[in-house]
């Protein structure tokens, strides 16, 4: 298959379809509802059929993008981890940096992103209380910030700076 001119992107990437644009629209409409829904009235209390209402679909086409209600919040939590991603962002740009500035760089993320998520960051811990799988989306979001951590301490440690 030859790819004309027109479908290629400064970077060598092929766009997307239209289908494909609405496909990803679509799927992220499906997961702001939700995070909007959860956060608001929580995790258990919130149905696959109210998020479609919310979005303005069928139930069904939820259903076509997400397994069960589940699959939704592991998708908010991998996708929407803004505070793994803060930090990674942080830890690549600060390889030249002294440690006390680092871990204040970290501190300062960590408040921000609490502030700003902070209803969806309730509502992962207190339903991760009673349900499984909010907690085990909590504990892999736990899990995943701090080896992150720890591999940049290790890595200092081995530079000798602490």
């Amino acid at each position: 298959m030859q790819i004309m001119p027109d479908e290629i992107m400064t970077d060598n990437t092929p766009k997307e379809t239209s289908r494909q644009q609405q496909t990803r629209a679509r799927r992220e409409q499906i997961l702001d509802t939700a995070l909007g829904l959860f956060a608001t009235h929580g995790f258990a209390a919130t149905s696959t059929k109210q998020i479609a209402i919310a979005a303005g679909i069928s139930e069904g086409l939820v259903f076509r993008y997400f397994p069960n209600k589940a699959s939704i919040l592991r998708a908010l939590a991998k996708e929407r981890d803004a505070l793994a991603q803060a930090m990674q962002k942080i830890l690549i740009q600060s390889t030249d940096l002294a440690v006390p500035i680092v871990l204040a760089r970290l501190t300062a993320a960590w408040m921000e992103v609490t502030r700003s998520e902070m209803n969806f960051m309730s509502m992962l811990i207190s339903e991760g209380q009673i349900n499984s799988d909010v907690r085990a989306i909590l504990h892999g979001a736990i899990d995943e910030t701090v080896n992150g951590l720890v591999q940049y301490l290790e890595l200092r440690v081995q530079a000798g700076e602490i």
